[in-house]
């Protein structure tokens, strides 16, 4: 299970490197709590998490920097893993730019929210750091703008920090309900699955490798390729959660790749699903 990283929570800023290392680490011991009692095992950030302000004046980039190697790994662990905010959405990733917050009392004016706003569209918790008592509260409230910017409305996700779980807490309700992924299987015959390609370089291997794939139980369909990726070694590019799948070939110089439509219903489940993939056809 996945949680979506409040970047905004780095605010009101904290007033000094070390406080706010101690507010961070509070939030590592949570997150440790949540691995081993509820299953979750990623949290997704926003992409240019290392560019933002985390002190008045202080990127997140230089604060990582001054940290000693131990205090580094710990908050690397955090923060600096993929798949990031702009991965896991994939053709969502243009509705962060609708979503916003401000509380203008705590200091925090308005401005962009892409952890919660990825959170929203994901249906998953997010998670956020006590610089503020707006950031403990077991819902975070925020604004949309509508599909034509004219009106704007309320829209909230569950949070969680270091003091929102307890007996009654919300997010047991939330474990509960999604710890147990039931993947489905593919009800269309493999001779009427789809596998369609862009008419460029590489065709012919992506559709023989297209139709190993298609015979998977998973597998829906072969929906498109990808432009070449001849730098990277990684099986899977990409996960999103209505149940698309990059594969890169990566063993090939050009770096062929295809997306997989398959029965993934959401983040979870396509994850479940990409493993399984890797797991057969990985090189």
């Amino acid at each position: 299970m996945k949680l979506s990283f409040n970047e905004i929570s780095f605010q009101p800023f904290a007033d000094s490197e070390a406080e706010l290392f101690d507010i961070v680490d509070a939030s590592l011991k949570n997150y440790d709590l949540l691995v081993s009692k509820f299953n979750f095992n990623h949290i997704i950030a926003p992409e240019e998490v290392s560019a933002i302000k985390v002190l008045e004046n202080t990127t997140f980039s230089d604060w990582f920097k001054s940290l000693d190697t131990p205090k580094r790994n710990r908050v690397q662990l955090l923060f600096l893993r993929r798949p990031f905010s702009e991965e896991a959405l994939g053709d969502e990733t243009p509705e962060l730019s609708r979503y916003f917050i401000e509380y203008e009392e705590s200091k925090i004016p308005q401005q962009y929210c892409k952890g919660l706003a990825t959170a929203y569209l994901l249906e998953i918790p997010s998670l956020s750091i006590s610089t503020h008592n707006i950031w403990d509260e077991e819902i975070i409230r925020f604004s949309e703008y509508s599909d034509d910017l004219n009106d704007v409305n309320q829209v909230e996700c569950l949070n969680i920090s270091a003091k929102t779980i307890n007996e009654g807490s919300q997010i047991i309700t939330y474990y509960e309900k999604h710890k147990k992924i039931e993947l489905v299987d593919s009800v269309i015959s493999v001779a009427e699955k789809k596998i369609s390609l862009r008419d460029d370089h590489g065709k012919d291997i992506l559709k023989a490798f297209g139709k190993k794939l298609i015979n998977h139980k998973y597998v829906n369909n072969i929906i498109n390729s990808l432009p070449f990726n001849p730098k990277t070694n990684r099986f899977i590019k990409r996960i999103s959660k209505d149940g698309l799948v990059e594969i890169v070939l990566y063993w090939e110089d050009a770096g062929y790749g295809i997306v997989v439509e398959t029965t993934g219903r959401n983040l979870d489940e396509t994850e479940k699903i990409a493993k399984l993939l890797r797991t057969e056809f990985d090189k």
